[in-house]
């Protein structure tokens, strides 16, 4: 049930609150590690049984057990993302501490936002949370809204990923991992879905070696479409209705022990119609629609007189070579991205004709990386290597139909757009072990970008066609070079916790507007302090990690709209945030396992001038950031069981909840720009049979029917808002040969 709340104060106290937090954590460390030798000694061969596999990472570029990483990362396998219905980068929503993936956008793009630092969700700018698809850059979110398919991994990094993934990484960085075929065995699977709103799901993979433990193969597709849950009044046709269509031949050829080539080739199309609407009634957006009007957005009834929806059709091909010299390894990798989008929305989200745009966008992304990675377990551990992306982006056109402009008379605001941009690092970063418990990290990016922009554009007048103006093309370049450090200490209080503290600094290089009606934004710089612990309790059976964090922002890169139509780019002079954060996984007994997080933020404009909605000056100072909520946390707990020598039964379900945010910097007293907290509950049964061939689960998210606005953006100056879904039912069949 969605409930109206007004802005409560900030929690001043809540950086003591976690420093006090992580006192008990150590604390509670070390009775534990006690405990453990006691209990080794009576129960070790119940414990060994109960142990939990180690988790793998990749986010050092080399792999290593995330317990032994001095970063804060989640890792989601493929299991995990099987068990908790993980379709698209936006279910990873409340499933990761201090991330906020808001919901879809204009163009099928969504905001992603790590510890408080979102981009601007939109195809011409880039994100302060870099994502990386099989190690290559992705420098924009406009696909975190299609389905994802046979994924190994996920991991999310959260903070400056300032050396290994620095480009633009200054919120925090998503590695997603194809699923590569064995050399040794074949393997696939099939999973068929159906579930409430029209959805359903067909996807499959099937590989292995073509010539034994030399060259194989792995073929996936899927097809996932969905009716929607929201109908437009308007015309009765269905809203946040999809369609997408994926697939990817990944081939692996290693004709000896110490080389190995990838490559992988994926092409992808979908479209989708955005359920999104108005929610404010008074000129100044200050006031929220409603109750009444409330309860029907919750019955999933919207009004849009305009179209809106998105296509998008992406391909790209990724190949890499890796060899292995035996005191060090040879990385070289590289890609090609091509997107093609188009889509149109319903600018003023009413029934009215106020507002809308239409547009059309073309990327091409090339990236190259090589790399040498020393062997792991020397004193000295290294790594060396360079980077480069050449990204071009085209915007054909773009009409904003803005009907109440010009006096009524309406005005027609027509661009068009190209932004190249170059962009080069070299890095390095070293490991030395003191002692058997002492290590320091130290590690340095060099990076060069050069941006070029041009921008034509012509206003008319709706009504009679004739110019309203017709500014000059406006042409600018730019270029930014930085040299950013980051300095790790660990320290082993025992072989099963240990301790890190690391000073990180960031860049994310400025950039121009697609409308050049506003300047050009500066680029963005941090510097980050973080403390953290991590260990193994019980016998392996319990892991802990947490960690403390202070960023300091100069010029944080922020987005907002623009009276006439279409949004910009600037930059707030300056922004702190604290924090605390902390996972947990346990082995309660074999067959129960419970997991958990629990994440605080606290967030705060140091100083930042700009405009209102009403383009007033406004002083922001003090003001939250947004898409930045005070508390976060989940619990999750499967259990495991035999039912019958041929059947096995497991049961999941998982609680998730995270504090109210503010979708605008400015303007906070407005509840148009307010979302309320909210809390899901998602089961899920299934029933296995024992040699785990084949599942057959029925699930239900948020059960408890929790209905909350779950982004906001400002399209001129209309708030234009998107709710997360409600609760489903769904159903799937999964085979495995």
């Amino acid at each position: 049930m969605l409930t109206i709340k007004l802005r409560k104060a900030a929690p001043r106290s809540m950086l003591v609150s976690a420093v006090l937090l992580a006192l008990g954590w150590s604390a509670t460390s070390a009775a534990m590690e006690a405990n453990q030798s006691i209990s080794t000694a009576v129960a070790s061969t119940e414990a060994a049984s109960s142990m939990m596999e180690e988790v793998v990472v990749r986010a050092l570029r080399r792999s290593k057990d995330k317990m032994d990483v001095p970063v804060q990362v989640t890792v989601l396998g493929s299991e995990d993302l099987r068990k908790n219905d993980i379709l698209t980068m936006e279910d990873l929503d409340n499933k990761v501490p201090n991330t906020f993936f808001g919901g879809a956008g204009n163009y099928g793009g969504a905001i992603l936002a790590i510890r408080g630092i979102g981009g601007s969700g939109t195809v011409f700018g880039e994100e302060p949370v870099a994502t990386f698809v099989d190690d290559q850059y992705v420098p924009r979110n406009s696909n975190n809204t299609q389905a994802l398919l046979d994924l190994e991994s996920i991991e999310v990094l959260r903070g400056p990923q300032v050396t290994l993934y620095g480009r633009n990484a200054t919120g925090g960085a998503i590695l997603l991992r194809s699923a590569r075929p064995d050399l040794d065995k074949n393997a696939g699977y099939l999973r068929l879905g159906a579930a409430e709103f029209g959805e359903h799901r067909v996807e499959g993979a099937f590989g292995g070696p073509l010539v034994d433990e030399t060259f194989a193969i792995r073929v996936a597709g899927m097809v996932n479409r969905r009716d929607g849950w929201v109908t437009n009044t308007s015309n009765g046709e269905s809203l946040d209705q999809f369609e997408s269509k994926r697939g990817r031949v990944t081939m692996v050829w290693s004709p000896n022990d110490n080389a190995e080539a990838f490559a992988v080739l994926e092409k992808s199309s979908s479209s989708s119609r955005v359920a999104r609407t108005r929610y404010a009634i008074d000129t100044d957006n200050s006031i929220r629609i409603p109750r009444s009007e409330i309860k029907i957005l919750e019955a999933g009834k919207f009004s849009n007189d305009s179209p809106n929806f998105s296509s998008f059709d992406d391909q790209h091909f990724t190949v890499g070579y890796s060899y292995d010299f035996g005191d060090m390894e040879l990385v070289v990798d590289g890609g090609y991205l091509s997107a093609d989008i188009f889509g149109a929305t319903d600018s003023d989200g009413t029934g009215q004709q106020l507002f809308n745009n239409t547009g059309e966008f073309e990327i091409g992304v090339y990236t190259e990386n090589i790399r040498l990675v020393s062997a792991s377990g020397n004193r000295f551990e290294w790594i060396v290597g360079a980077s480069g992306v050449q990204d071009s982006f085209s915007m054909p056109y773009f009409y904003i139909n803005n009907f109440t402009a010009v006096g009524g008379l309406g005005g027609d605001f027509r661009y068009s757009s190209d932004l190249d941009t170059s962009a080069y690092a070299v890095y390095g970063e070293g490991t030395y072990s003191f002692t058997d418990r002492l290590r320091v990290t130290a590690g340095l990016r060099g990076t060069y970008e050069k941006k070029e922009v041009d921008v034509d554009s012509i206003f008319l007048i709706i009504s009679t066609g004739g110019l309203l103006a017709d500014p000059p093309n406006f042409h600018d370049e730019e270029s930014w070079t930085a040299f950013k450090p980051r300095v790790i200490v660990e320290y082993d209080l025992s072989e099963s916790t240990n301790l890190y503290a690391s000073v990180s600094t960031g860049f994310k290089s400025g950039g121009f507007n697609a409308f050049g009606q506003v300047p050009a934004y500066d680029e963005e710089t941090i510097l980050a302090y973080e403390a953290g612990l991590k260990g193994r309790y019980l016998d392996g059976r319990l892991e802990l990690s947490s960690a403390l964090f202070l960023y300091d922002y100069d010029d944080l890169q922020l987005r907002l709209g623009v009276p006439s139509g279409g949004i910009s780019i600037t930059n707030a002079a300056s922004a702190k945030l604290s924090g605390f954060e902390a996972e947990w996984r346990f082995q309660a007994t074999d067959n129960l396992a419970l997991n958990g997080s629990i994440a605080l933020l606290d967030t705060e404009f140091k100083k930042f001038v700009t405009r209102d909605l009403a383009q007033a000056i406004a002083d922001a100072s003090g003001n939250r950031l947004s898409r930045a909520p005070e508390t976060q946390f989940t619990f999750g707990a499967s259990y495991d069981r035999d039912i019958s020598k041929q059947l096995h039964l497991s049961l999941s379900g998982m609680v998730s909840n995270r504090g109210d945010v503010f979708f605008r910097e400015t303007d906070q007293d407005s509840k148009a720009w307010y979302g309320e907290p909210l809390t899901e509950l998602d089961l899920r049964a299934a029933v296995l049979t024992s040699d785990g061939k084949w599942e057959l689960a029925i699930y239900v998210q948020n059960v408890t029917n929790d209905f909350t606005m779950v982004a906001a953006e400002a399209q001129g100056d209309f708030p234009i808002a998107s709710f997360n879904e409600p609760r489903k039912y769904g159903i799937e069949i999964i085979g495995h040969f």
